[in-house]
This record gives structure tokens, C-alpha cells and sequence, in this order.
């Protein structure tokens, strides 16, 4: 696999030191000093970072628009409130990412882990990652997971919880889900994520 395009960037031969320091998988980094890579607030729009090792990268409010991590490694990345729409997500593994607040939209997620990914409040690109905005809380679809506002589980486990479970997840959780829960499983199947 041909990574040259990736060592372009200063800051990705210190980030491949800094996870191969704490015995993570890493590609070269022909002894740079050791340094987390830090893209908070950085326009990295077009950039091919396809086949890219980000994992614990800080991404948070990154513009990633049109970026291609393609077979990219961003388990436990931090890409908080990051603007990933159109981005090529294909094969990526997002794993234990934090995607709170991203925008997804129209970013291409075939075939991308998302095991354990935080979703709450993403915007999603209406494939793998369905947004319904219902008052107060957002919804967030894949084909495994719900989260609602900030409560996030497996759709077995929210068809799971009883009106107990329910009604300590917040004053207005009750009420709030019977009116939304029917209507929340015809989407999930009508229109599985």
C-alpha cells in the first residue's frame, strides 16, 4: 500500500510516533518526536488522506469537507461538532469515534464501522446514519443503534426499556416517547438504516 501522500503532512510522521509510543498500530515515522496529532479547527478540505492512521487524532470543528479517508483508521478520534459533509468515509473504521454533533451529510459510509461510535446530535447522510429532529431531542438511526438526545443504545435495548427505564432518562422522557416510540418503530421498519 502506497502511503507517500500521507507524509505531506508535518504533523503525520510525529502522530505515527506518538501511537507507536504507547504500542498502537502505526505506519512509519522515521524517528519523528512524538506528538498527538492536533487538526482542532483545521481546513484540511480535499485532502486525500485515504488509508490514513488517525486513530486518537483530535479532529474536533475540523472542516473535512470533500476529504478522502477512504480505508482510513479513526477509531477513537475525536471529530466533535467536525463538518464532514461529502467526505469519503468508505471502509473507514470510526470505532469508538465521537461524532457528537458532526455534520455527515452526503458523506459516503459504505462499509464503515461504526461500532460504538457516539452519535448524539449527528447530522447523518440519510444511509447509514438516519437524523430525525423531533422537539426537544434529536434522533439519531443506524441499522444497530438509536440515540436520543443523549442517550444512546442498541435499537433491541431501546425496544427493550420499560416506562420506569424511560421515565429516569428525564422529566419529559415519558411523555415524549408515547407519542414518538410508535412512530419511531414504523421508521426503524419502513426504513431500516
Amino acid at each position: 500500500m502506497k502511503l507517500a501522500h500521507l507524509y505531506k503532512f508535518d504533523w503525520y510522521t510525529p502522530h505515527q510516533a506518538w501511537l507507536a509510543e504507547r504500542g498502537l498500530p502505526h505506519h512509519a515515522h522515521y524517528g519523528a518526536k512524538p506528538e498527538r496529532a492536533n487538526l482542532r479547527f483545521t481546513d484540511l478540505r480535499y485532502a486525500d488522506l485515504h488509508s490514513a492512521n488517525l486513530n486518537y487524532a483530535n479532529l474536533r470543528d475540523a472542516d473535512l469537507r470533500y476529504v478522502d479517508l477512504y480505508s482510513a483508521n479513526l477509531s477513537y478520534v475525536e471529530l466533535y461538532s467536525a463538518d464532514l459533509r461529502f467526505t469519503d468515509l468508505r471502509d473507514a473504521n470510526l470505532s469508538c469515534a465521537d461524532l457528537r454533533y458532526a455534520n455527515l451529510g452526503f458523506a459516503s459510509l459504505r462499509d464503515a464501522d461504526l461500532r460504538d461510535a457516539k452519535l448524539h446530535h449527528v447530522i447523518g447522510n440519510r444511509k447509514e446514519i438516519k437524523t430525525i429532529q423531533t422537539d426537544p431531542w434529536p434522533i439519531v438511526l443506524t441499522k444497530d443503534v438509536m440515540a436520543i438526545g443523549y442517550e444512546q443504545h442498541s435499537i433491541e435495548e431501546w425496544r427493550g426499556f420499560d416506562d420506569d427505564r424511560i421515565a429516569s432518562m428525564d422529566d419529559d422522557a415519558l411523555e415524549w416517547s408515547r407519542t414518538w416510540r410508535p412512530i419511531i418503530e414504523q421508521i426503524i421498519e419502513v426504513n431500516a438504516a
